[in-house]
Protein backbone atom coordinates (compact mmCIF):
# COMPACT_ATOMS: atom_id res chain seq x y z
CA UNK A 1 0.00 0.00 0.00
CA UNK A 2 1.06 3.61 -0.54
CA UNK A 3 0.09 6.49 1.73
CA UNK A 4 0.87 10.21 1.55
CA UNK A 5 1.46 12.72 4.33
CA UNK A 6 -1.02 15.20 2.81
CA UNK A 7 -4.44 14.87 1.20
CA UNK A 8 -4.46 18.20 -0.62
CA UNK A 9 -1.62 19.84 -2.54
CA UNK A 10 -1.73 23.63 -2.24
CA UNK A 11 1.49 25.00 -3.73
CA UNK A 12 4.58 24.31 -5.79
CA UNK A 13 7.61 23.09 -3.81
CA UNK A 14 5.32 21.41 -1.27
CA UNK A 15 6.93 18.20 -0.08
CA UNK A 16 4.86 15.05 0.17
CA UNK A 17 6.21 12.20 2.29
CA UNK A 18 5.17 8.79 1.00
CA UNK A 19 5.20 5.46 2.80
CA UNK A 20 5.02 2.26 0.77
CA UNK A 21 4.42 -1.04 2.56
CA UNK A 22 5.20 -4.28 0.73
CA UNK A 23 4.09 -7.62 2.19
CA UNK A 24 4.89 -11.08 0.84
CA UNK A 25 1.52 -12.80 1.21
CA UNK A 26 2.70 -15.94 -0.57
CA UNK A 27 4.36 -19.05 0.79
CA UNK A 28 7.74 -18.76 -0.99
CA UNK A 29 10.58 -16.27 -0.85
CA UNK A 30 10.33 -13.36 -3.29
CA UNK A 31 13.82 -12.58 -4.54
CA UNK A 32 14.88 -9.47 -6.42
CA UNK A 33 12.13 -7.28 -4.99
CA UNK A 34 11.56 -4.17 -7.09
CA UNK A 35 9.36 -1.09 -6.80
CA UNK A 36 8.32 1.14 -9.66
CA UNK A 37 6.92 4.58 -8.90
CA UNK A 38 7.56 7.41 -11.37
CA UNK A 39 6.98 10.11 -8.75
CA UNK A 40 9.55 8.65 -6.39
CA UNK A 41 12.24 7.89 -8.96
CA UNK A 42 11.58 4.16 -9.22
CA UNK A 43 13.35 2.34 -6.41
CA UNK A 44 16.23 4.84 -6.42
CA UNK A 45 14.15 7.47 -4.63
CA UNK A 46 13.05 5.15 -1.83
CA UNK A 47 14.66 4.11 1.42
CA UNK A 48 13.46 0.67 2.52
CA UNK A 49 13.85 -1.33 5.72
CA UNK A 50 14.38 -4.08 6.64
CA UNK A 51 14.58 -5.31 3.00
CA UNK A 52 15.97 -3.02 0.30
CA UNK A 53 15.06 -3.21 -3.41
CA UNK A 54 16.85 -6.19 -4.92
CA UNK A 55 16.57 -8.10 -1.65
CA UNK A 56 14.43 -11.08 -0.70
CA UNK A 57 11.13 -11.00 1.19
CA UNK A 58 10.32 -14.19 3.10
CA UNK A 59 6.72 -15.40 3.42
CA UNK A 60 4.66 -13.04 5.63
CA UNK A 61 7.58 -10.60 5.83
CA UNK A 62 7.03 -6.94 5.12
CA UNK A 63 9.27 -4.04 4.31
CA UNK A 64 8.47 -0.35 4.59
CA UNK A 65 9.82 2.17 2.12
CA UNK A 66 9.74 5.94 2.38
CA UNK A 67 10.28 8.65 -0.21
CA UNK A 68 9.69 12.34 -0.74
CA UNK A 69 8.15 14.02 -3.75
CA UNK A 70 8.37 17.79 -4.28
CA UNK A 71 5.37 19.22 -6.10
CA UNK A 72 6.15 21.25 -9.23
CA UNK A 73 4.20 24.09 -10.79
CA UNK A 74 3.56 21.74 -13.71
CA UNK A 75 1.81 19.33 -11.33
CA UNK A 76 -0.53 22.11 -10.24
CA UNK A 77 -1.19 23.23 -13.82
CA UNK A 78 -2.27 19.77 -14.98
Amino acid sequence: TKTASVNVVTQANQRINYTVTIINQGNTDLGGMSISDPFLGGSGGLTCSPVSPGGTLSPSQQTICTGIYTVTQGDLNS
